[in-house]
């Protein structure tokens, strides 16, 4: 029985089940003494049975285990014991051991047999165990006891965890293809022989242009030469601060023809790490797009003599990525021409890209995947399409973008991947995915689904493992190492491990890079020399993977502080270390944790005693860090002490749950555009009970469900269009539609040959008003103001109605299409009428021409009443004004927008007289006398003021009826063209 004074494990026993999980320097004699006296101890404080040491509170920040029983018949002392181990033994005899109570998931015997050796014989759970498994095990305590034989003295981390038959066969297994290519050649050379052999095929597309290859082969030879001019000298870095623009491979070229090496640097990184990156390299040298720009445009014919180039060499710098680091302090990955050439040509055959293919350059160029887009397509002399930042986060967008231009091949990170191919047909011959795990997916035979794998430290891919055709994968492998390298798994003591044994991943081979850019140390760390292979670098990559049955490897996680979130490598420690500093915070702990099914980066935090930390000032201090977007914590929650393994160490495994830190506001919608956006988004975010005010990303969503939630939504011809990238900015509902309200857009594409109108919103339900443009568009081009929008509790919060007038004019003046030379006529129902007729009046003072207005049902006597401004309540409306619409706007939404309206009205100071042809569409039908006396002698007002007044009657039409009846729409059209009179 365990003594209740106890209550714990002792320490002596926790002391040393943590040394003999160390790294072992002693000896197996001394471990076998080390232990006995454990066990003595044990023995000398009484008796418990096993499976209730998993329930004492000393184990509460370990893993419960699954036990294992060793045990040695006929020895009386370890010495006795390892004297009987010297001989080998055949496979073990069945010998029939019980596990009576269960307790031992795996039980080992050591047997004596008649000849003296030693037999192991095991039994085990065969739900926790496959054959394949035990024969693993026993195979290794055979080889141990062998090794332990003949030196029982040598420590046991260095003890082979593999007979050399076995090892010889690892080492094979372990090898990528053999691929042969020219190896005192780089990429350039490709590059320059398909610039060379068809100078006039299509090399780089991009929003801003194109480049043949020989237009890209004479620019980059006359950046090259400016570089030189600039003092540029062979090896050294040169910072590139570009956007998705054609001028990136420009200089990429133009940097290696100068035997330089390039480092992509986002421009949207804070300027402190972007100064980091600058000082840090030590890059004299700094290229924006519009210095490339500028040099190429002095460019006056005559070509560059490219043998005074240095270009680049093998054995040189091709460029570097700034990874996150440990210590808050980005690390750069240099790699070398001779593995990037490696790699390029391996893409290239693996991917088979030749000449005609398009290939789409979605990833970002400040991250490593960038290169997979670039060199192995210009190698093979096709074309590499770059996708606008506007467009890269949609997945509607970027389905397009590959069907407009006729794209065949191309690589994503995971996450975007499976939105494409989950959703969409593709069009392309192949689809590689990276930078996460892939998941849920099933192999097609319409398209080639490739997974790959690999640190920046190893020119990008390491593994590469095409999916079959129909088989539905739940994890998919990585797969097997890339041509001309070796793929690894080891422990802790850089053993080879067994087939199917997890353990860390170790690339060696072509692609091993440089090492890190002034970091010896890490270096040192991180790459050494193989010792499998002779004359063969190797980098330990600190992922946790292994082989399976079929040879494919399997990713299982990190096996230190660094995880992939959403494709993005991210170093805890660096997030950890810069939270650190803000002042108060006593403990910073950074984590990635599911929340609703979707990862999100949580930091936990504790306060110094005594001191007051603002939980808003701290998220202001860390997003104005050198730490990029995707590093910045989602959620953070505060812990009033950190939750502690017995070691006194933190435990990163049993943090409070994320639900247990989140607060839900539930803010109920107002509009009819926030409830249609809320119940999208419910969509994604099942089982929550939220509102539009609450982070969308901290309950749960991911770019991946963004991008789901955006293709929703688009789809449900709400009169608005939002990009993931908008999601991701305002991360609320109601932030995301005041982000995105349009003041202004134009229905459908301009057509030259169609007159310009110029269609005011008034208080008209969305839905309706898209019926009517598309009728309209028939015969008009239609540029739509938002005349009741979100922007007037924002820009007209305080505006007078002349105010209002001079920024729409502003709108018209700037933002027409640039070939529309005049605006032939203004319409708008009700309010909208009222602007319109302003908006014609002083359009006619600028331009001098005097288009025609059409108002519906418009009031004009109303706005000269000198009434105070009168309070419009939700009586006045009926409650189920949403339904009656058909979702289009809401009681209170209807009412919110009157009450803007009339604080406007109330500042109009004058109405002005307009020559041009105005209409007025009457509506007749009236509730009583009175109403039709006012209306009556609205139309006088309105003579007043519009000399060329037309009034058109619906006798049968009350002022809602005018825009609600789209049996009307028709004859608003004859109108609009002058036909109906």
């Amino acid at each position: 029985m365990v003594r209740k004074r106890e209550g714990r494990i002792p320490a002596e026993v926790m002391e040393g089940i943590r040394s003999l999980c160390k790294e072992r320097e002693e000896s197996f004699t001394d471990t076998v003494l080390l232990l006995m006296g454990l066990v003595n101890n044990v023995y000398e404080r009484g008796e418990a049975a096993v499976y209730r040491v998993d329930f004492l509170p000393g184990r509460d920040g370990l893993e419960r285990r699954v036990y294992a029983s060793l045990s040695l018949e006929n020895t009386d002392t370890a010495e006795s014991a390892l004297q009987k181990l010297t001989k080998s033994a055949a496979m073990p005899k069945d010998y029939g051991m019980g596990n009576e109570d269960g307790l031992y998931g795996l039980n080992v015997l050591a047997a004596k047999e008649a000849d003296g050796g030693v037999s192991f014989v095991m039994s085990a759970e065969e739900e926790r165990f496959s054959d394949a498994q035990l024969g693993t095990v026993i195979n290794m305590l055979v080889n141990f006891a062998k090794q332990l034989a003949e030196e029982p003295d040598r420590p046991l981390c260095e003890l082979e965890r593999v007979n050399p038959e076995e090892r010889l066969r690892i080492i094979e297994a372990s090898r990528g293809p053999d691929l042969s290519f020219d190896t005192e050649k780089t990429w350039l050379d490709l590059f320059q022989e398909n610039a060379e052999a068809f100078p006039d095929a299509l090399a780089v597309s991009a929003d801003n242009g194109t480049y043949t290859y020989g237009e890209l082969d004479t620019l980059s030879d006359v950046l090259a030469l400016a570089l030189l001019e600039k003092g540029a000298k062979e090896g050294d870095f040169v910072v590139l601060k570009l956007d998705r623009v054609k001028e990136f491979m420009t200089a990429v070229v133009g940097i290696h023809k100068a035997g330089c090496a390039y480092i992509p640097v986002d421009p949207a990184y804070p300027e402190d790490r972007i100064n980091f990156m600058i000082e840090d390299s030590g890059a004299d040298i700094v290229l924006t797009e519009q210095d490339i720009v500028e040099i190429l445009s002095s460019y006056e014919g005559g070509g560059v003599d490219a043998k005074k180039l240095p270009g680049a060499k093998p054995d040189g710098r091709a460029y570097m990525i700034y990874t996150s680091g440990s210590t808050g302090r980005p690390k750069g990955v240099m790699i070398a021409h001779r593995s990037l050439m490696n790699f390029t040509v391996s893409i290239r055959h693996l991917a088979g890209i030749r000449r005609g293919d398009r290939i789409i350059a979605h990833r970002s160029f400040s991250f490593d995947a960038h290169i997979e887009d670039y060199f192995p397509t210009l190698a093979a002399g096709a074309a590499v399409f770059i996708i606008g930042e506007d467009k890269r986060r949609d997945s509607d967008e970027i389905v397009a973008f590959m069907n407009e231009n006729h794209l065949t091949g191309g690589g994503f990170t995971t996450s975007v991947a499976r939105v494409l191919m989950t959703q969409y047909e593709m069009p392309m011959r192949y689809i590689i995915a990276g930078g996460e795990a892939l998941y849920g997916i099933t192999g097609k035979s319409s398209i080639q689904i490739i997974n790959e794998y690999g640190p920046t430290e190893c020119t990008d891919d390491s593994t590469w493992y095409a999916l079959k055709t129909g088989v539905a994968y739940n994890n998919v492998p990585i797969g097997r190492a890339m041509p001309n390298s070796w793929c690894f798994v080891v422990d802790s003591n850089e053993k080879l491990l067994p087939l199917g044994v997890a353990g860390e991943l170790c690339v060696a081979g072509a692609q091993v890079g440089i090492g890190y850019h002034n970091r010896e140390e890490l270096t040192k760390q991180a790459f050494t020399d193989c010792p499998f292979v002779p004359g063969v670098r190797m980098y330990h990559t600190g992922d946790l993977v292994r082989y399976n049955e079929d040879g494919e490897i399997e990713f299982l996680g990190r096996m230190d502080n660094q995880v992939k979130l959403r494709g993005y490598r991210i170093e805890l420690g660096e997030i950890e270390a810069v939270c650190g500093r803000y002042e108060g915070i006593k403990e910073a702990v950074a984590l990635v944790s599911e929340i609703h099914g979707s990862k999100h980066l949580i930091l936990y935090y504790t306060v110094r005693e005594g001191a007051v930390v603002d939980e808003s000032r701290l998220r202001n201090y860390v997003d104005a860090s050198t730490l990029p977007n995707y590093m910045k914590p989602e959620l953070y929650m505060r812990l009033d002490r950190m939750p502690l393994l017995p070691n006194a160490k933190i435990d990163r495994r049993h943090m409070p749950l994320p639900d247990d830190g989140l607060t839900v506001i539930g803010e109920k919608p107002v509009t009819a555009l926030e409830t249609h956006l809320l119940n999208a988004a419910k969509e994604f975010l099942p089982g929550i009970d939220f509102g539009v005010t609450d982070d969308l990303f901290t309950l749960g969503m991911t770019s991946l469900s963004a991008m789901r939630f955006v293709a929703k939504v688009n789809s449900l011809e709400l009169n608005v269009k939002y990009r993931v990238t908008d999601v991701m900015r305002y991360r609320t509902i109601r932030k995301l539609i005041a982000g995105n309200r349009r003041i202004f857009w134009n229905f459908g594409t301009y057509d030259e040959e169609k007159p310009m109108l110029v269609f005011v919103y008034g208080i008209a339900p969305v839905a309706r008003t898209i019926q009517l443009f598309k009728l309209f568009s028939e015969a008009f081009n239609i540029f739509v103001i938002e005349a009741t929008d979100g922007h007037f509790e924002t820009l007209f919060q305080d505006a007078t109605y002349d105010e209002v007038i001079d920024m729409y004019l502003a709108v018209l003046e700037n933002h027409l299409p640039p070939a529309c030379r005049k605006i032939d006529g203004f319409m708008g129902f009700s309010w909208g009428g009222f602007v319109s007729y302003f908006l014609a009046a002083r359009w006619s003072e600028i331009s001098g021409d005097k288009p025609f207005v059409v108002m519906g049902d418009t009031d004009f006597a109303g706005k000269l009443s000198g009434k105070a401004v009168r309070e419009i309540t939700l009586s006045e409306y009926p409650e189920n004004l949403f339904e009656l619409t058909g979702g289009a706007i809401t009681q209170l939404e209807v009412v919110n927008k009157m009450n803007m309206v009339a604080r406007l009205d109330s500042t109009v100071k004058e109405i002005m007289h307009y020559e041009g042809p105005v209409i007025q569409l009457h509506a007749g039908k009236c509730a009583d006398e009175a109403e039709k006396e006012k209306k009556l002698k609205n139309l006088q007002v309105i003579k007043e003021y519009a000399k060329g007044l037309s009034v058109i009657e619906f006798p049968n039409h009350t002022h809602e009826d005018l825009f609600y009846d789209e049996s009307q729409f028709e004859r608003y059209l004859k109108i609009l063209k002058g036909e109906d009179c």
